[in-house]
């Protein structure tokens, strides 16, 4: 603690106390890897509420797209706007359609290597995701690529 202190003070003592005005417009750096979120002082609208970052994490979805598989991450969210992260790993274009209770949202074809994303407004209910694409005539859907997302 003294050591802390010290330190503390010896940083302090560094910055000097005149005042110049050549310190105006000084910056400080900080490491935000360390930062952690504290609750917002009362009328603070700027500040995330409380779990609100965990919780969008909780509405975003990694979708991994392959020949003729798809898989997804996390299989349940809450409600709301859901955002689906989208990586093609395969040799061939695949895309993803969420379909259900009333909602169609896709991405357009996703190159080899690419990525792409999509988010939608999803009520509780089951969804099916799956492929749009075709390769000689035949669906993707059909071929295996796809699952079903639950949202609460």
């Amino acid at each position: 603690m003294r050591t802390g202190l010290a330190a503390l003070l010896l940083a302090l003592s560094a910055c000097g106390g005149g005042n110049s005005g050549s310190d105006k417009g000084a910056s400080v750096e900080v490491d935000t890897a360390r930062v952690t979120s504290a609750p917002a002082p009362p009328g603070d609208t700027t500040a995330p509420a409380p779990g609100a970052v965990a919780e969008a994490r909780r509405r975003t979805v990694r979708v991994r797209t392959s020949e003729y598989r798809i898989e997804i991450t996390p299989v349940t969210v809450p409600a709301g706007e859901v955002t689906f992260d989208v990586t093609n790993a395969g040799g061939e274009a695949h895309g993803v359609e969420i379909e259900g209770q009333g909602v169609e949202a896709k991405t357009g074809g996703v190159e080899p290597g690419g990525a792409a994303t999509v988010t939608a407004a999803l009520p509780p209910g089951t969804y099916e995701v799956y492929c749009p694409m075709e390769t000689d005539g035949q669906k993707h859907r059909d071929r295996g690529m796809r699952t079903t997302i639950t949202v609460r």
